[in-house]
């Protein structure tokens, strides 16, 4: 195996389509890192069953793990959650949602780029970003602030490692409105919590919606030749 890729969140969305790709690429050992039970069986998958939104060991995941025979090695932090759709002053998950979003893709980039810092091999950091860390939306106000957060933490750590002789490159992308499982908490939200619910209600009427398999594929593209993409945050378009 010549790649290792890390990615949270794999049973389903964005990460499952993702990890189907990578699993198919014969030099690629893939480990996937959910609270759930995968449903992938593959010799080169390996399934690490971690809850986010508690405090946890990465030494799980890095110092068991040889990463220096490998020749690229990448952390693709998607996991991710909206938390309640209500407006703040009723919000009662806030510390849940700091957690999944911000706190977890912090610590694992952390022992990540620890355990690689001094490795002369290929290095890539990748955190699902949304439209929500530039744009605010009512009843969001968590989730905007910890997509935004992400944002500006992977470009404050392209800063520290642009002086290093084996950069880690971090990448921030938004994947644009997918067809997952948080469209689908957005489209059975309260109209009355979300002035703007049918703005994605008629997203998805209008068959708008970017499937997770497209948006896995672009991020492949990244994964595979990051020299063609000079910005470092930048959001998913057709």
């Amino acid at each position: 195996m010549n790649k290792l890729r890390i990615i949270t969140g794999t049973t389903s969305g964005i990460g499952l389509a993702l990890t189907k790709i990578l699993i198919n690429q014969e030099d690629t050992q893939v480990i996937g890192i959910s609270r759930s039970a995968s449903e992938i069986k593959a010799s080169n998958y390996r399934h690490i069953q971690i809850d986010l939104s508690e405090s946890f060991d990465t030494s799980v995941i890095f110092q068991e793990v040889d990463l220096s025979q490998y020749r690229s090695v990448a952390l693709i932090n998607n996991a991710g959650l909206l938390g309640e759709i209500v407006p703040i002053g009723e919000k009662t998950d806030i510390a849940h949602v700091i957690q999944v979003n911000l706190t977890a893709p912090m610590e694992l980039s952390n022992a990540f780029i620890a355990s690689v810092s001094d490795l002369p091999i290929e290095k890539i950091l990748i955190h699902i970003s949304s439209g929500a860390a530039t744009r605010p939306y009512p009843s969001w106000a968590v989730y905007c602030a910890t997509k935004a957060g992400l944002e500006m933490f992977s470009q404050s750590v392209n800063q520290e490692q642009a002086i290093n002789p084996y950069p880690v490159y971090s990448f921030a992308i938004a994947p644009g409105v997918v067809d997952t499982n948080m469209q689908k908490q957005i489209r059975s939200s309260d109209e009355n919590k979300f002035k703007d619910k049918k703005k994605f209600v008629t997203l998805y009427q209008e068959n708008q919606l970017f499937s997770s398999d497209f948006v896995a594929e672009e991020l492949n593209k990244v994964l595979l030749n990051k020299d063609s993409f000079p910005e470092k945050v930048f959001r998913i378009v057709k």
